[in-house]
Order: structure tokens, then sequence, then C-alpha cells
């Protein structure tokens, strides 16, 4: 009676390389990379609970055990990015600062005749910013 043996080990899917957190200012990109012990071929990748798709916003690659998420053009936010391999699942957090609103056009001086109207105009980075006018 001949027995043949076959002897196997099972590899434990473990993280090499962690996320780490991101920040950076508004209208930047964002990466975050991950490193498992072994190569996988479905990954998940998600911004606050929702799944990410590869588009004209957000990359995905991945190169062997190296997977990494690219988001383009962020607005402000605090957000919690979350990678998932298999039963593993590892988060961190996104920080986009909102940039300061500047003067695009400086204000110009303007003459007047007493009791008349003077238009001044100015523009600023910021659709959203309402100037305060002095006098």
């Amino acid at each position: 009676m001949d027995m043949n043996y076959v002897f196997f080990s099972v590899r434990r899917l473990m993280i090499v390389r962690h996320l780490e957190h991101v920040k950076v200012e508004e209208d930047s990109n964002a990466t975050f990379t991950c490193e498992l012990n072994y190569v996988v071929a479905n990954v998940q990748w998600l911004l606050n609970n929702n799944h990410l798709n590869a588009n004209t916003v957000t990359r995905i690659q991945n190169m062997g055990t190296i997977h990494s998420l690219t988001i383009k053009n962020l607005r402000p936010q605090e957000s919690r990015v979350t990678f998932k391999a298999g039963l593993l699942t590892e988060s961190t957090s996104l920080k986009v600062k909102e940039k300061p609103a500047v003067f695009l056009r400086s204000l110009e001086d303007m003459s007047g005749e007493e009791e008349g109207k003077v238009c001044l105009q100015c523009e600023t980075s910021k659709e959203t910013v309402t100037p305060v006018w002095r006098k």
C-alpha cells in the first residue's frame, strides 16, 4: 500500500506597508499606498464607506503586492479612506484644507462728483466669498 502525503502551508494575508494619514490643500491630489505580503487580485478602495472605481478623478493601481489610490482635485473635507483585500481591512484619514481666498484684481482708484455714483469692483479667487465693503 503506497501512501502519498501532501504538505501545504496556509499563507496569512498581511499588510507589509500600512496606509498613512494624508493632509493636503484644496485642489491638490492625495495618494494612498498599501503593500501586502503576497499578490492579491481583488482589492477595494472606499471613501467614507463608498466604493471607489477608477475614473478621471480616481486612479487605482497595483503593481504586484503594492496597491495605490490617487484622488485628484480635492475639495475641503475630512474623510476616511479604507483599503480592503479579502478579510483584511485598513483605514486612514484624509484631511483637505481649504485654500484662503485672495484678490485676483485689486481695487482701482476712482474719482467722482459729490453725491454722484462710483462703481467699485473686485475679483476674488473663490466665487463663494463675499467681500466686505468699508468706507
